[in-house]
């Protein structure tokens, strides 16, 4: 799932980060990982995140309470599902929502659905992609198909990676691959923590 720049800035959380408040850039003294302090950090930048996007964040809270440094390693991961500096954004969010359609996360695809507006992906394309995704661009369609065989478990189709490495190019067919694997990070810890939940399905009217 793409958690955007907010979602980054829990890489790393309980990690010290330092910033500049002199014309020295002398560094503020960030509180030591695994404290108290970047504990507290962090499940403030969640809940920040959570009440943003009107998404639980319980199952991540789960994974810091029950071992800051589990959690720290998963945050090292996030970063996946943000990478983006190639690839359209219109076919990040296709590649994203598709595979967690397809993984039957309607939290983590409402979520992306709101980041997706939010980059201003268009509400027409979305809705196209929810209710007919055979009906998307060519394009994007070959992205859909191919983050629907993916998280499926299928071996990808080569005729359609040899298209989509020709419309976007190696370094984009690149992120798309690693976009979509770290989307479904997210439901997939869920699932692992039994922390699962029934949600209602996705939808765009917000």
């Amino acid at each position: 799932m793409r958690l955007a720049t907010q979602l980054l800035l829990l890489g790393g959380l309980l990690l010290s980060s330092a910033c500049s408040t002199t014309k020295q850039s002398q560094a503020a003294t960030p509180p030591a990982p695994g404290s108290e302090g970047a504990i507290a950090a962090a499940r403030a930048q969640l809940h920040e995140f959570g009440t943003k996007y009107s998404y639980d964040i319980g199952y991540l809270e789960k994974l810091l309470d029950y071992s800051p440094p589990a959690y720290d390693a998963f945050a090292a991961a996030m970063g996946m599902s943000e990478h983006r500096e190639h690839l359209p954004v219109d076919a990040h969010y296709v590649a994203c929502i598709s595979a967690l359609l397809a993984d039957d996360c309607g939290a983590c695809t409402q979520l992306n659905l709101r980041m997706a507006v939010e980059a201003g992906v268009d509400r027409a394309l979305l809705k196209q992609l929810m209710e007919d995704p055979s009906g998307l661009p060519p394009v994007l369609r070959l992205v859909h198909d191919h983050a629907v065989q993916v998280v499926h478990g299928g071996n990808a189709d080569a005729e359609r990676v040899k298209q989509l490495r020709a419309a976007y190019g190696d370094e984009a067919f690149a992120e798309l691959a690693v976009n979509i694997l770290g989307s479904r990070i997210y439901p997939a810890l869920g699932r692992a923590l039994g922390a699962e939940l029934s949600c209602p399905p996705p939808s765009l009217d917000f």
